[in-house]
């Protein structure tokens, strides 16, 4: 695809967006020559029906086709397929996710700089000065509380090994309440658009790490 269509296709996208966030009208409204999967059933239409219909456009801007007749194929061909998928859960949840994935594919060398940020752990890789500055500190004093745990008759290599498994946990519990490496993608509940169940599914999903964690500290016998 020549580079000058990129360009006029991040030049439409965020008035597409834009519409799709702000929900003032049907994806319907847009003319597109197709139907939302979920509105032949009983389901309740939300944002991610937008998804789809922004991922139709795309498709028909890119091809001159519905995804039916003709798929597109190229760099944006995953991002149009995960847009129209058939499950609802299964799409970008949210107009910033998929604004996020558009970037990185429209921006690859951005993408490889955040790749590479992505592996910081959360509040350090955040933009704020502030945030960032704090959450140095806090990891750095879970390290010194962590290190500074004592256990009863427990021999110098035992103690080491303790104050390890210890902070090991913390950190854990750390890297799925912050998303790290988008996990919560992965856990049912806490991928749910709904943020009441999104955030009772990262609770659950913590307190089952927590029990994973007393089991394996319970089988050494600490």
């Amino acid at each position: 695809m020549p580079a000058s269509a990129y360009m006029m296709l991040q030049a439409m996208l965020p008035p597409l967006l834009f519409l799709a966030a702000m929900a003032t009208i049907p994806a319907t409204s847009i003319r597109i020559a197709t139907s939302i999967p979920e509105q032949y059933g009983f389901s309740e239409s939300k944002p991610t029906a937008d998804i789809y219909a922004i991922g139709v456009l795309l498709n028909e801007l890119l091809t001159g086709c519905l995804p039916g007749q003709k798929e597109y194929k190229g760099r944006l061909s995953k991002i149009i397929q995960k847009c129209i998928h058939i499950d609802p859960e299964q799409r970008f949840q949210s107009v910033d996710e998929l604004q996020q994935a558009l970037n990185e594919a429209l921006h690859p060398e951005n993408a490889r700089l955040k790749s590479i940020q992505s592996w910081l752990p959360p509040g350090i890789r955040n933009k704020n000065p502030f945030v960032k500055f704090a959450s140095f500190v806090g990891y750095l004093l879970l390290i010194i509380i962590s290190m500074s745990l004592e256990f009863e008759n427990a021999s110098s290599d035992e103690l080491i090994f303790n104050r390890i498994v210890f902070l090991l946990l913390f950190l854990s519990e750390i890297l799925l309440i912050g998303n790290y490496g988008n996990i919560w993608s992965h856990l049912p509940l806490a991928r749910n658009s709904n943020r009441l169940v999104k955030a009772g599914g990262i609770v659950l999903w913590a307190f089952v790490l927590l029990i994973c964690w007393a089991i394996i500290i319970g089988s050494f016998n600490f």
